[in-house]
């Protein structure tokens, strides 16, 4: 694992290509910036348009992000362009789960390079002890996914998401549900609830928004990249809005804040290379190994798969606690999870550490997510978080940017993202990411598209579980089938029921990308996403 170098806020301006946007209608309208008339011959290079035919896909927790990120696309930009601007994009539409405040994990496969990567840039703590806000990841995890894998212009990339901001958008139903599920608590925050129009009655879909605030930064941040945030004028901006909140962040806090640049997990899969990101990933990816070693979820019969999903999930988050660090998702690292499991009794011990009392629901809707794949087959997955929805609910006032809590226990529901390629043939295959309820949700998926050919879209709207391990309960969908249910309890599992287990975006193609543009893109029935791809 290495630190990603302080990026150059200068890096953006060389070799990138400019962006050029058309004039668009409906709701693709609040998004376009101007319209650059071409010298004939049709669009350019950086010019919504060029890309003729399959473009690829964006699929995000917010529609009107995922129509800036399909814009991209058609620009001629790759995944991770498209990803930059829908993230930002995201950072306005949908504060609560991507504000500029937290952090997130992204995944990489870009099949030109023949690499991948995974960028960790989730929240941290300031060094002083005690500190109530953490320092923000999401600006430098995003910009150093651009600097390795990016092709337009860093600062047109922005620019959909400053406009949305300076001069307001109809907030979605993705947000609508978001700000009216915690009104209660954000109404507490004046600053708060002043800039996201908190009031007693409950928001409206398509109510304006403006945050002007926000687009302050925004600016500043597409100007001078992204390192002014860390180490600029808006660094000294954010840092004096954060003490006067009661923090104790400091210059130095940002800037020693770096994303971390890591080689992804990965393991082989028959021909298949599956790989997941750091951060949650790491359980996902136990998971996996669990139910691929000898076959183990092909051969369970349906109704006897809760329950290896639930041990294996235990397992591999006790595995996390108790290894320090080890994190190999190789055949011998499966078999040695499973070693004990029996298909007909429960055989997890959590070192009879079960907490008394009532079980505490984990945040099923905590952060967001977002998808990208272009034409060749760049894939970026991203997962972000702000500890909670919303983090703190305090805002750092003057700036518009939501403060993740320091002291958030990230590990439970840290966002994660999973991939499937052919590295023989360097084809793309299957590409996911989930934010709230547990990283472990990803794991069976590509047992159950890439092997058992389920539409994507099947599986990711069967009902989920998973067990923590600590607290020793299974955490499950109501409508999970009451046979499953019953075994569990057979078995001798507490059980408690969860509204929705988080949420997941993701893409399937079925023969491969770019070898044949057949896919297929999903949004999480759980959520108000949208998956966004067009024939331009």
């Amino acid at each position: 694992m290495s630190l990603i170098k302080r990026l150059s806020p200068s890096l953006h301006h060389e070799r990138r290509y400019p962006l050029r946007w058309r004039q668009t209608t409906a709701l693709a309208a609040a998004v376009a910036i101007s319209m650059v008339a071409g010298c004939g011959g049709g669009p350019e290079t950086g010019q919504v348009g060029y890309v003729e035919g399959f473009l690829g896909g964006v699929m995000a927790d917010e529609p009107r992000a995922a129509l800036v990120g399909r814009d991209i696309l058609s620009a001629g930009g790759t995944a991770a362009d498209a990803a930059v601007a829908t993230y930002f994009t995201m950072a306005v539409t949908m504060p609560g789960g991507a504000g500029l405040g937290g952090g997130g994990v992204c995944l990489v496969y870009d099949p030109q390079k023949k690499q991948a990567d995974a960028f960790e840039f989730l929240p941290r703590a300031p060094v002083r002890e005690g500190a109530k806000f953490a320092v923000p990841g999401n600006i430098r995890g995003i910009f150093a996914v651009y600097a390795r894998h990016g092709r337009l212009n860093w600062a047109d990339l922005l620019r959909p998401a400053e406009q949305l901001a300076r001069d307001g958008h109809p907030v979605s139903r993705a947000l609508v549900r978001d700000l009216n599920e915690n009104a209660a608590s954000l109404r507490r925050h004046p600053e708060t609830a002043r800039a996201l129009r908190i009031a007693e009655t409950a928001m409206s879909e398509g109510t304006p928004l403006r945050q002007v605030a926000l687009s302050a930064i925004l600016s500043s941040v597409r100007v001078r990249g992204a390192g002014d945030f860390y180490q600029g004028t808006s660094a000294r901006q954010f840092v004096a809005a954060v003490r006067q909140a009661g923090g104790t962040l400091t210059g130095e806090d940002m800037r020693a804040y770096l994303p971390r640049l890591q080689v992804p997990l990965q393991a082989k899969a028959g021909v298949d290379t599956v790989y997941v990101s750091g951060g949650g990933g790491i359980v996902a990816g136990r998971v996996w190994a669990m139910l691929h070693d000898g076959d183990r979820y092909k051969d369970a019969p349906p109704d006897a798969r809760a329950h290896l999903l639930a041990e294996a999930s235990a397992r591999a988050y006790a595995a996390g606690r108790s290894t320090a660090g080890e994190v190999a998702i190789s055949p011998e690292a499966g078999s040695a999870l499973a070693a004990g499991f029996d298909p007909s009794r429960r055989t997890f011990d959590a070192n009879r550490s079960v907490p008394t009392g009532a079980a505490v629901a984990p945040a099923s809707r905590n952060g967001a997510s977002l998808v990208a794949v272009d034409r060749f087959g760049q894939m970026v997955a991203c997962g972000f978080t702000m500890g909670r929805p919303f983090g703190t609910g305090i805002m750092a006032d003057g700036t518009g940017i939501l403060l993740a809590p320091a002291d958030a226990e990230f590990a439970a529901s840290q966002p994660a993202a999973l991939a499937v390629v052919n590295q023989s043939t360097n084809q793309t295959f299957l590409g996911m990411a989930i934010s709230g309820g547990s990283p472990a949700s990803l794991a069976a998926l590509p047992f159950e598209t890439r092997g058992g050919k389920m539409p994507l879209d099947q599986a990711i709207a069967r009902p989920r579980l998973y067990d923590p391990g600590n607290p020793d309960i299974v955490y499950h969908e109501p409508s999970m089938d009451t046979v499953a249910i019953t075994r569990l309890r057979d078995l001798g599992y507490r059980l408690h029921d969860v509204e929705k287990l988080g949420r997941i975006n993701g893409f399937h193609c079925p023969d491969g990308l770019p070898r044949r543009p057949v896919c297929q893109f999903v949004n999480d029935p759980r959520g108000f996403g949208l998956s966004a791809s067009a024939d331009w």
